[in-house]
C-alpha cells in the first residue's frame, strides 16, 4: 500500500513491547519504502489498528486478506504477485527466502499443510487461489478490535466491555468528590 503497511504477528510482552516492535517496523519499513520510491515523509500515516485474532481459521482469513491486498488496490496482479517485494506470498507460496522474509516464522496452520516445504507450498498457492476467487471482503470485520469466529468475537468484546467498566467505576471512586 502507497500509505500505510498490513502486518500479522504473534506477541508476547504486552503492550510495551508491542508498541516498541510496531514502532521499530514501522520506521524501518518506512525507511525502506521512501528511499525505494524516492519519496519522504511518513508512510503509516494513521494509529497502527490491532485487532486480537482468535482461531486458526481466522489467522489464514487475515493473512490472506493482508496478502491479497496488493491485488485489490490494483497494484499488482495475481499472476505477478510472487514478485512483489513488499509482502510475504513469495515465502509462503514459493519458500523464497530473502532480507525479509528470512524472520518469517511460519504459523502453525501453514507448518500443518503438509509434511514438507514444497507441499506446504503447493497448498498454499491452492488456499490462496480460492480465497480470491470465493471471498468479498467485508471491510468492517477488519475495524473491529477482535477478528474470529462471532462466539469468541462476543466472548472477547464481553470481557473488554467488563473491563472497561472496572477501570471507569475505579476512577469515579479515586477522584475526590
Amino acid at each position: 500500500m502507497s500509505n500505510h503497511v498490513h502486518q500479522q504477528m504473534s506477541y508476547s510482552g504486552g503492550a510495551t513491547k508491542l508498541s516498541h516492535v510496531m514502532r521499530v517496523a514501522h520506521g524501518t519499513f518506512g525507511m525502506r519504502f521512501n528511499r525505494a520510491f524516492s519519496r519522504s515523509g511518513k508512510v503509516a500515516n494513521e494509529r497502527p489498528k490491532t485487532p486480537l485474532v482468535g482461531g486458526t481459521e481466522a489467522e489464514m482469513r487475515v493473512h490472506f486478506y493482508i496478502e491479497a491486498n496488493p491485488i485489490r488496490a490494483g497494484m499488482v496482479k495475481p499472476e505477478k504477485l510472487r514478485f512483489y517485494f513488499w509482502n510475504s506470498y513469495r515465502f509462503y507460496a514459493h519458500g523464497e527466502v530473502d532480507e525479509w522474509t528470512k524472520h518469517i516464522t511460519p504459523p502453525q496452520w501453514y507448518i500443518d499443510l503438509d509434511k514438507t516445504p514444497e507441499g506446504r507450498q503447493i497448498a498454499y498457492r491452492v488456499l490462496f487461489r480460492k480465497y480470491l476467487e470465493q471471498t468479498t471482503v467485508s471491510w468492517t470485520q477488519f475495524l473491529s478490535h477482535f477478528i474470529g469466529d462471532a462466539l469468541w468475537v462476543r466472548k472477547m468484546e464481553t470481557a473488554l466491555k467488563e473491563q472497561f467498566c472496572a477501570r471507569a467505576l475505579a476512577r469515579t471512586r479515586a477522584s475526590p468528590a
